[in-house]
This record gives C-alpha cells, structure tokens and sequence, in this order.
C-alpha cells in the first residue's frame, strides 16, 4: 500500500486519554502503559513505510554521514504519524 494513503491495518483504537496519575513521572507526557500503545503503532507505522515500494528514506547524504558509514541505514520521516494511527492524534 503506498505511503500516504490509508491503510487497511489503521488503528481505530481510541488515543489515550487516561488522567495523569502518580504513575506518571515528573516531567514525562505519558504513563508507561500510554507509551507502550504508542510504540506498538510506531512499530506498525514503520513496518509499513518499510513494506512499500516508495523511497522513504529522509538520511541526508554528506562527507561527514560517509565517514560515520551510514549509507547502509535508512531514516523514515515520522512527523506525520497521527496520518496513520488516531492514538497519536
């Protein structure tokens, strides 16, 4: 399925919305159980990029990335992940 489009694998799994509590830590945005619904989709979102045909590659190419020899790794934009998954709405 090209990028961009919807999926049929979409999660319609409501955002978290539970309140903040104690299990929260102090200056942390998300509960532990809150991060784990948000890694799972990232990992869906990913393995999706992953499995089309498209070039969503966003790795800069310079001297200092050759010298690092990264030109084996891939980076995927992800600022657009509420497009794929409502829990990071």
């Amino acid at each position: 399925m090209p990028v961009g489009l919807p999926s049929p694998h979409l999660s319609t799994t409501p955002a978290p919305t539970s309140p903040k509590t104690a299990t929260t830590s102090p200056g942390t945005c998300f509960t532990p159980s809150e991060t784990v619904l948000l890694e799972e989709d990232f990992d869906r979102i990913v393995a999706q990029f992953s499995g089309s045909n498209e070039n969503v590659n966003a790795r800069r190419g310079s001297a200092a990335m050759e010298r690092m020899g990264t030109n084996h790794t891939t980076v995927f934009h992800t600022h657009n992940v509420q497009n794929f998954s409502v829990r990071w709405l």
